[in-house]
């Protein structure tokens, strides 16, 4: 038989940065009270209100001038709605613009059970806790019975130990001793050995194991009352240990913590898209898919950790630190390349024009999620058991539970077994939800025999409107989803404080003369994308719309379910590109330039395609990348290919043979979503700098 062993990112008033505060992988600066150089401006504008804050104070030099940088917070006089256009206008407060970034101030998301008020739940939860505590209860009382019954074990240990040493002893002397410690004791000894097990008795009581022997070997006994000593510390231990775990258990069952998480690269997708726009003219606009990609691949890789601290990838931004959590979403214009001074926005000949960032907060729904299946799926299939929940024979082996297990964690000292399975059959129902109605679970939701992910997932959606299972069971497997109103936990849920952050450079006057008198051109960089749908089969369509000097392109399919969650109230997945049901991508372009490009899902991920070699960070396999320059993160032009001269361009898409049934058609796609293709691609274009004002010479 087989057994078992039975053992502030930044804050407003911060006086210092670290690598954080930088978006684009810039260089660590320490900031201080001092000027250090710095020109610092006292323009005032009526509309927004600027607060100087010291995030970066460095001296550089610039060619051979010296020149400043300098943060300056444009926020706004009221709060945002989710779901709502927002325009800031950009203040013309320096000579140039080197970058600009959002600020985000999040509210902490802790909510609790106490919000539900309905009289089932509330008695579920207490007897819940009235389990638990009859669990504390009775390890206690074990615990205190053992650990009485050990101390005066101890003292036979102490006193043994010491006879052993004398020379010429005898077994008389030796249990007469003991018995005179035994009689001492007599009335309480009687006691405790009637309240412990009889299987760990006979491993822990010292004094009958001396008072039984018969023959005397002094190695024998002093080796086995060490044994017998050493199980007595092992179970009070054991004892000790699951007042503690039973204990954890109860504080986290009455502190009834709500799932209420922020999605994953919040930072990235916290609004749906950005547009620079000057004297009304859009000069440049991308989506949050465009800024995730784009920094997916530009942070190199040991500015990671930071950034991700930036955007909200962090446990912190879920504490309640007294302070407000801010994160940061980086803008990705051209005049934001932190590696490109010379990009930065010549603010001191713009002097006659307005410029506005614009952009829209993201829906609640898309930013939040209350619900997660398959975490809840992936608990469901982990099973604790303790050791006297289990057979074991009179060897103290313990035989394994009747689970479908890949693998098996002892906890210890509480000496619970921890089986991680692989499906979720009977045996898993009812070990996990004694008294449930496993087989009605199986036969309405499953295949009889097994729950999957799919068919739980399926279950938890329909769960309120359930008449197949009895309330019992339908409580028990949901807990308070089946009575939380979700709706309720998002209106209490803060309206977003957003502001922006601009980086303002000062120059000398030399250079601001000839920034200001003359005529500046510009090579950027805009952002565009095709978004094409794929609902129940394969679609051909023509790219005729694309023009311009193509640098670079971005293909990859996302499933719509993922950006709406698998449940009303669950994770919108932005950033999973998952590309299961599609067989392969063709883009075709037919020229005298023969270009041809043809992705097999699945192969060609980025380990295998060349232009990877020129990205500071590989992307997702499931994002398929062209690029037409040799150096794709200089601002001046190392190769693109021009659209205007090609016509008959188009793509192709095929989707996999199961796409229909599967994924379209499946139970937990009730809306019949599709699949929501994009390709994403970067323009060259013109900045041309006026006479006060811009223009674009090839227009968007």
């Amino acid at each position: 038989m087989t057994t078992l062993s039975s053992e502030n990112i930044i804050s407003n008033n911060s006086t210092n940065t670290n690598n954080s505060t930088n978006t684009n992988n810039s260089t660590n600066n320490s900031t201080n009270n001092s000027t250090n150089n710095l020109c610092n401006t006292t323009t005032e504008i009526p509309i927004n209100v600027i607060e100087s804050n010291d995030f970066l104070s460095k001296t550089q030099r610039k060619h051979y001038t010296p020149f400043g940088m300098e943060f300056k917070k444009i926020s706004s006089t009221f709060l945002y709605n989710y779901g709502m256009n927002f325009s800031l206008e950009i203040p013309i407060v320096g000579n140039i613009l080197h970058r600009a970034l959002f600020e985000i101030e999040l509210p902490v998301l802790n909510f609790s059970d106490s919000i539900i008020t309905d009289i089932t739940y509330v008695q579920f939860k207490a007897n819940n806790l009235s389990n638990i505590s009859n669990e504390i209860i009775k390890w206690t009382d074990s615990y205190n019975t053992m650990k009485n019954f050990s101390n005066i074990m101890f003292e036979v240990y102490v006193e043994t130990k010491k006879i052993l040493k004398l020379q010429n002893i005898t077994l008389s002397f030796l249990q007469s001793r003991i018995l005179n410690i035994i009689n001492k004791y007599s009335t309480d000894l009687y006691t405790y050995r009637l309240l412990i097990d009889a299987n760990i008795l006979n491993s822990v009581d010292i004094a009958a194991y001396i008072i039984g022997l018969v023959s005397l070997n002094i190695t024998t006994v002093d080796t086995t009352i060490d044994t017998m000593y050493n199980n007595n510390i092992n179970y009070l231990n054991y004892y000790y240990g699951n007042i503690n775990y039973y204990t954890k258990k109860y504080a986290t069952v009455k502190e009834g913590k709500i799932l209420c998480k922020w999605i994953d690269n919040l930072g990235h997708y916290y609004f749906n898209f950005f547009e620079l726009v000057v004297n009304g003219n859009t000069v440049d606009n991308y989506s949050n898919d465009f800024l995730h990609i784009y920094q997916t691949h530009s942070i190199l890789k040991h500015y990671k950790n930071n950034y991700n601290r930036m955007i909200g990838n962090t446990e912190s931004i879920y504490i309640n630190k007294g302070s407000p959590n801010y994160i940061y979403t980086p803008l990705i214009f051209s005049y934001n390349n932190i590696n490109e001074p010379s990009q930065s926005l010549p603010l001191i000949g713009m002097m006659n024009s307005t410029i506005k960032i614009n952009s829209r907060v993201n829906d609640l729904k898309h930013l939040i999620y209350l619900q997660d299946w398959e975490a809840m799926y992936e608990e469901l299939k982990t099973v604790e058991l303790r050791r006297d929940q289990h057979t074991v024979d009179n060897k103290n082996c313990v035989a394994p539970a009747t689970l479908p297990y890949t693998s098996v964690e002892l906890l210890q000292p509480e000496n619970i077994y921890i089986y991680y399975c692989s499906t979720v059959n009977a045996d898993v129902l009812n070990a996990k939800y004694p008294g449930i109605d496993s087989a009605a679970i199986l036969t309405n939701y499953g295949d009889g025999t097994e729950l999957l992910l799919e068919d739980f997932i399926y279950l938890m959606n329909n769960i309120r409107t359930d008449i197949l299972l009895d309330d019992n069971t339908k409580i028990a497997i949901a807990g308070y989803h089946y009575f939380i109103d979700y709706n309720y936990i998002l209106n209490l849920i803060q309206k977003p404080r957003v502001s922006l952050l601009c980086e303002y450079g000062f120059i000398d006057n030399l250079e601001k003369e000839i920034m200001a008198n003359n005529d500046l051109d510009y090579i950027i960089e805009s952002h565009h994308e095709i978004i094409l749908d794929i609902n129940e089969t394969s679609i051909y369509d023509s790219l005729n719309d694309i023009n311009g000097l193509i640098k670079d392109v971005y293909v990859f399919g996302r499933k719509k379910v993922n950006l709406n969650g698998i449940s009303d109230y669950g994770k919108s997945d932005y950033s999973n590109f998952d590309s299961t049901y599609i067989d392969d991508i063709q883009l075709n372009v037919s020229n005298e330039y023969n270009f041809y490009e043809y992705y097999t899902v699945g192969t060609d991920s980025y380990k295998n395609r060349p232009m990877y070699d020129y990205l500071h960070y590989p992307l997702p396999n499931t994002i398929y990348y062209r690029t037409f320059s040799m150096f794709p993160y200089n601002i001046q032009p190392t190769g693109f290919i021009n659209m205007n001269h090609i016509i008959g361009q188009n793509i192709s898409v095929t989707v996999a043979d199961n796409y229909t049934i599967d994924y379209y058609n499946s139970k937990n796609n009730p809306y019949n979503l599709g699949i929501e293709f994009k390709i994403l691609y970067t323009k060259y274009n013109i900045l041309k700098v006026k006479e006060g004002s811009i223009d674009l010479v090839f227009y968007n």
